[in-house]
């Protein structure tokens, strides 16, 4: 957890980033309380699609399983030391859907 948070601070301003998380919300709101954070219940159907706000640039997934669908050409990825993890994140622009497909755990971004 430590190399995940030092990691979004160092490289993800907290202004212009929307973290997506599960698993790891309540560490996302503990600590990186200045970084906006989208809580998607795979269980919910109203929590897996959200709009890009105005101002947000970079959108990371911050969680194990959650991974960027085939195809999806804007991610990339970090790969944590301590356990080999792959950390995704994308450039994103304000207005791009998210959607998360609970079937598949993956995540696509489409639009502007």
């Amino acid at each position: 957890m430590r190399a995940r948070v030092t990691r979004t601070r160092a490289l993800f301003p907290p202004g212009e980033t929307l973290i997506f998380s599960a698993g790891y919300y309540q560490h996302v709101r503990a600590y990186l309380p200045s970084y906006r954070a989208w809580l998607y219940a795979p269980d919910s159907p109203a929590s897996r699609t959200r709009v890009v706000p105005a101002g947000t640039h970079h959108l990371l997934l911050f969680d194990e399983e959650a991974h960027p669908a085939a195809g999806q050409a804007d991610f990339a990825r970090l790969t944590l030391p301590c356990n080999g993890v792959p950390f995704w994140y994308a450039t994103v622009r304000d207005g791009a859907v998210v959607r998360y497909d609970p079937a598949t755990a993956t995540v696509t971004v489409a639009g502007p």
